[in-house]
């Protein structure tokens, strides 16, 4: 597979992640899913009805087996997902840019860990695409939305990471275990 063509597979699952949120706005509408792409470009979708970190952790523990055991080219994550407006964030916390991570971090730890816990006006809700490859740079896309007239998704700005400011933590890298057996 190309690299051209791996970005267009990539956009195309993003756009198809957002048509499956559409629909209705409440929490709890939108199934996470991975796209696990092998070396012949066969496809295997994984649903992740995960409701906590604890069944997030198991089935991502799942999916980098079934990554290592299909040798895959790409694995591409699509979720619902909340992200961080660090410039909203600075200006509700009063803190200046460059200690926004370390501040994020530590006032994460001090209300739970989500995002959600954070005050509203720092976090907007989104659709989250991000891929992991021993073959293509990471590629990380995000949709926020907000909720629209009569219970549906409105979508506002998307956003790609500028490549190296964003990691796949959620997926151990399963080729340099492929690489070490042989």
């Amino acid at each position: 597979m190309e690299l051209s063509a791996f970005q267009e597979r990539f956009r195309q699952q993003h756009e198809w992640a957002k048509e499956c949120r559409d629909g209705s706005f409440k929490e709890g509408r939108f199934l996470p899913h991975v796209l696990i792409i092998n070396p012949d470009e066969k496809m295997l979708m994984i649903c992740c009805p995960w409701s906590n970190d604890a069944e997030k952790r198991m089935l991502m523990q799942h999916v980098w087996e079934e990554a290592r055991k299909q040798k895959a080219i790409a694995v591409i994550l699509s979720s619902d997902a909340r992200k961080i407006q660090s410039k909203a964030y600075c200006d509700h916390f009063k803190i200046p840019h460059d200690q926004f991570v370390e501040h994020r971090d530590v006032e994460l730890r001090r209300v739970g860990g989500s995002f959600g816990d954070l005050p509203q006006e720092v976090w907007r809700d989104c659709i989250l695409s991000t891929s992991m490859s021993p073959c293509f740079p990471d590629m990380h896309l995000s949709t926020s939305y907000v909720e629209g007239p009569d219970d549906t998704v409105q979508y506002e700005a998307e956003e790609a990471a500028v490549e190296g400011e964003f990691h796949f933590k959620m997926i151990r890298p399963w080729w340099d275990e492929q690489k070490a057996a042989s």
